[in-house]
């Protein structure tokens, strides 16, 4: 059995791949997987399917959908269900390495090892394969839920900084070119992130765009003047003036020395 919150929710059994129907029952199966194999009490639950306004019938109602839970998995193959019952609440049981967000943490982290070891071929190629996990925003259609809320932002944070580790990566193997597009994109959606600017404007200048990478840090120091009243981090303001002399320093080592 396999389990899938990088996205939306999905369980993967013997007899294919399955999604509870009923809203209340989808959102419980989330709640347990983002806590796998820790027992999560029953007002953590009650919390998250109802926000805290949950009808006097909630403890019961809670129950119900539990039974519902567990022939969902049965159907789905579970020969024994995988949902305990434990003092003061429920545990789904599962191998870490049965749920996308597990397996892509254990990537993340072995990532971010390769990199301070600066091998950055298997840094490039173990966080692709960790990005690959997210078919679409974390716990889709399920953030209503306050517990799965944080759970998805966490999640999402932990995807954003892997691309920007991938990223180092490929600079440093001199994939500048082929960055640019994947970098504009990522500073449209994070507008504050500055990693992302200074990662873009050295694929640009790598790239004999060397007006568009000056063009980027003005961009920055625009939004930042105008929406927080700040300046760029002082490693940007050092690499505006790198490229406005041609530093010879902005070569592919130079960005895997200069990363935060």
């Amino acid at each position: 059995m396999e389990y899938r919150v990088l996205g939306p929710l999905q369980v993967v059994g013997a007899n294919g791949v399955g999604t509870p129907k009923a809203a209340k029952v989808k959102i419980l199966l989330a709640t347990l997987l983002v806590r796998a194999n820790e027992v999560v009490s029953l007002d953590q639950l009650l919390e998250s399917m109802w926000g805290g306004h949950g009808p006097r019938s909630a403890r019961t109602a809670l129950h119900v959908y539990v039974s519902q839970l567990r022939k969902f998995l049965g159907e789905q193959g579970a020969e024994v269900s995988p949902v305990k019952t434990c003092a003061g609440g429920y545990v789904l049981e599962a191998d870490p390495g049965t749920v996308d967000a597990f397996r892509v943490e254990q990537l993340i982290c072995e990532g971010r090892r390769l990199l301070e070891a600066e091998d950055h071929v298997g840094t490039a190629e173990t966080l692709s394969s960790a990005l690959a996990h997210w078919r679409g925003s974390t716990l889709h259609g399920l953030q209503d839920s306050p517990v799965l809320r944080n759970a998805s932002i966490r999640l999402d944070e932990l995807r954003v900084s892997a691309v920007e580790m991938r990223v180092e990566a490929d600079l440093a193997l001199g994939r500048d070119r082929h960055l640019i597009g994947e970098l504009l994109n990522m500073v449209s959606e994070h507008p504050f992130r500055e990693a992302f600017y200074r990662q873009l404007m050295i694929a640009l200048y790598r790239s004999e765009r060397q007006s568009e990478a000056l063009r980027v840090y003005s961009q920055l120091r625009s939004t930042l003047n105008h929406e927080l009243g700040l300046e760029p981090c002082r490693m940007l303001r050092s690499l505006q003036q790198a490229i406005l002399r041609a530093d010879q320093t902005l070569d592919p080592h130079f960005l895997h020395r200069a990363a935060v």
